[in-house]
């Protein structure tokens, strides 16, 4: 069986309930390929891959090597892996990830999120833009150590057997995958405090088109920061004056630059 035709026969959802054990499993029997991946975290209901897209375009404009994990896709599963602006060698990826995979009995999308982090390694990207699943706090992408940004784009009422009963519950599971330090996006001013609780170093509201920013209440402490190295091709922060995030009523999301994106970048000698 060809390995795009085993990720079409696996299930779509986990058998023994949501949770990041089978995930991190994957990822060990992989030798962590996550670890140190500068990021970008999508997260939110509507409008996340656009927002993705965006995002890569923008890391892209500023010379950096970049994948893209987005989903779902439209024609073809190789759709949701990008690597440098192009769809990734999909059956290349699966079949590094399948041996590993078929020890946990990693879900569909365990496995995709698996290939993806596989396939940036391979090709050494420096940054990444990394659309979630569902919700966040026990979605398969919630394995990265060196987020820089996440981008909280919208929350409405969803999978609330899943997330919650209400739209506050809801944006807490989204908002987990935030690291401790890292800049936050909110595309809704009414999750600002929630943000800033997930340890958020900085959030940036933006509401029809204006932005603001606000520090921390209480910045994290040095032991609460993530310690993992950043990969050794760059180092990438990012913050953002102007990003908009834009509620999912046919309006679209973008995030813009025009210095909204600092990233410092470490030269190599070939």
């Amino acid at each position: 069986m060809g390995h795009v035709a085993w990720l079409e026969a696996l299930s779509p959802w986990p058998e023994d309930g949501f949770g990041l054990e089978r995930m991190h499993a994957l990822l060990a029997g992989l030798g962590e390929p996550q670890a140190g991946l500068a990021a970008v975290h999508i997260v939110g209901t509507n409008g996340k891959s656009t927002t993705t897209r965006m995002v890569e375009e923008v890391l892209r404009d500023r010379g950096l090597r970049v994948g893209a994990y987005l989903s779902p896709h439209v024609r073809s599963w190789a759709e949701r892996i990008r690597v440098d602006g192009r769809e990734a060698d999909l059956e290349a990826a699966l079949g590094a990830v399948r041996p590993a995979a078929e020890r946990p009995a990693a879900t569909q999308f365990e496995v995709l999120t698996a290939a993806a982090l596989v396939a940036f390694r391979t090709a050494r990207v420096e940054a990444a833009a990394i659309e979630a699943g569902l919700g966040g706090r026990h979605d398969a992408t919630n394995v990265l150590d060196a987020t820089r940004v996440v981008v909280l784009t919208n929350v409405s009422l969803e999978h609330t057997e899943v997330l919650g009963t209400t739209r506050e519950a809801i944006a807490a599971e989204k908002l987990a995958v935030t690291r401790p330090g890292c800049t936050v996006v909110l595309g809704e001013p009414e999750w600002e405090a929630l943000a800033h609780a997930a340890g958020a170093g900085r959030v940036l509201v933006e509401t029809s088109g204006r932005s603001r920013s606000h520090a921390p209440r209480r910045a994290p402490s040095s032991a609460s920061r993530s310690t993992a190295p950043p990969r050794s091709a760059s180092r990438f922060q990012a913050g953002s004056s102007r990003a908009r995030a834009r509620s999912g009523t046919g309006r679209t999301t973008r995030a813009a630059s025009g210095g909204s994106w600092s990233i410092c970048r470490r030269t190599t000698t070939p």
